[in-house]
């Protein structure tokens, strides 16, 4: 049980990183021109 638990918490720390680090890359990119093709090369 408290093995699954750790696992789980270190999964939802993962996610929140990767959340914080695509609203970093949004607030930098400009807002004027959503397109696919800027929208790939920032992933």
């Amino acid at each position: 049980m408290k093995r699954k638990t750790l696992q789980r918490k270190k999964k939802r720390g993962w996610l929140k990183n990767l959340l914080k680090k695509n609203a970093g890359k949004w607030r930098l990119k400009p807002k004027r021109n959503p397109m696919p093709q800027s929208k790939r090369t920032t992933a």
